[in-house]
């Protein structure tokens, strides 16, 4: 049963790319899913769809966002395939969700950013100055700051990415930890969803979109990699298969299973931030080296005027190495195994 209408276009994906700057002209209220409970339907933004039903199980208040970076295309993908699959009603929605495409207009020109990266304007402070992404974030911000405050429950936040580079890891999860510790329904999560390492951040700073709902409201928060940068259409979804169950497990209000048994999950956390400060800036780690790669006590990985990053006296790993990032911006992770 196709539930949702996109206008002239077979989907909300084929809708977006054609046309990022508007909404389908048609919403529904009351739809009925295959229980024969209602949802609302409501395009709060662009690219922005609220899933409501009338009766909610309180449980816990979603969010799930993909595009934030325009050209992963895998989980906007998989976002997209989501949806459909509840317009087909091959599940049943039983909390509030928020299902978000993010940086639209990178999207239909399948590039990382235009002129911001927007992944860094998520941070306590509201973003200054103008343009296209500064304005879109905001936009997203004030619409999270919103379901969180109609819906308190458990928040949760997944935004959803694929890395630049391969990774000895395909599925890793970067989670900012606003207690301090991973909870049992985080981890046990992670585990059934076939996430193969998570980093802790324990900082409680960030400017990512899942640190803002993990600092701000509380959320239980991550970003998740899920493979390679691919072009729309070259995408094998097949390996975000339990994923898919996990998320459609805890969405249809199941309770989720602590008992922590299967373990299979690596963990790591932040030693230290390497950053491009001017253009000085020169990075000894080659294009070819993927992420979770490690690196030998005391090795020089980066260096910039009055400034250099070096192993530490123990073995560290290496995350989301760019070099061309912007000047202030972070070039890489530098990470340890936790015990």
């Amino acid at each position: 049963m196709n539930i949702l209408k996109f206008d002239q276009h077979p989907d909300w994906l084929g809708f977006t790319l054609a046309n990022p700057y508007n909404t389908p002209s048609k919403c529904q209220e009351g739809i009925t899913q295959a229980d024969g409970t209602l949802v609302s339907a409501s395009w709060l933004a662009p690219g922005v769809l609220k899933l409501l039903p009338q009766e909610i199980l309180h449980k816990e208040t979603w969010v799930l966002s993909a595009g934030i970076h325009g050209n992963e295309t895998a989980p906007i993908e998989w976002l997209n395939q989501l949806l459909a699959s509840w317009c087909n009603g091959d599940w049943v929605l039983k909390e509030p969700l928020l299902l978000i495409m993010g940086n639209l207009k990178a999207m239909t020109q399948q590039e990382r950013f235009l002129e911001t990266n927007m992944n860094r304007l998520f941070g306590p402070d509201t973003p200054k100055g103008s343009g296209y992404e500064i304005e879109r974030a905001k936009t997203l911000r004030k619409i999270l700051s919103e379901h969180y405050q109609q819906h308190p429950a458990h928040f949760v936040h997944y935004d959803l990415h694929t890395a630049i580079r391969g990774s000895k890891y395909e599925r890793f999860a970067v989670c900012p930890l606003s207690s301090g510790k991973m909870s049992d329904t985080q981890r046990n999560f992670l585990e059934t969803a076939d996430i193969q390492a998570a980093l802790h951040n324990t900082t409680l700073s960030g400017n990512t979109f899942s640190s803002f709902s993990a600092y701000q409201y509380g959320a239980e928060a991550a970003t998740l990699e899920l493979g390679k940068v691919h072009p729309f259409g070259e995408n094998n979804l097949n390996s975000l298969t339990s994923l898919t169950k996990s998320i459609l497990k805890r969405l249809s209000g199941e309770s989720i299973d602590i008992t922590r048994t299967r373990e299979k999950l690596l963990h790591f956390k932040i030693k230290g931030e390497v950053t491009r400060k001017t253009e000085a800036f020169k990075f000894y780690v080659t294009d070819e080296v993927d992420n979770f790669t490690a690196f030998n006590p005391h090795t020089l990985i980066a260096e910039d005027i009055d400034y250099e990053y070096r192993v530490g006296a123990q073995t560290e790993y290496i995350l989301f190495p760019n070099p061309k990032v912007q000047l202030g911006h972070r070039a890489a992770l530098m990470v340890k195994k936790m015990a």
